[in-house]
């Protein structure tokens, strides 16, 4: 469980990127302990793209 009213540390990172895809990692820790993580894709515009 994630503890209310605490600090939190969040982290983002991109793990890797594949032409126009890009592939990220995050976490959410509370001190030592891991209460998060998530990954997630992104997509950049073509340049031809508005």
């Amino acid at each position: 469980m994630t503890p209310l009213g605490e600090p939190l540390t969040v982290e983002a990172t991109v793990a890797r990127v594949e032409g126009r895809k890009w592939h990220l990692r995050g976490t959410l820790h509370h001190g030592d302990r891991l209460c998060a993580e998530a990954t997630a894709l992104f997509l950049t515009l073509r340049p031809d793209q508005p």
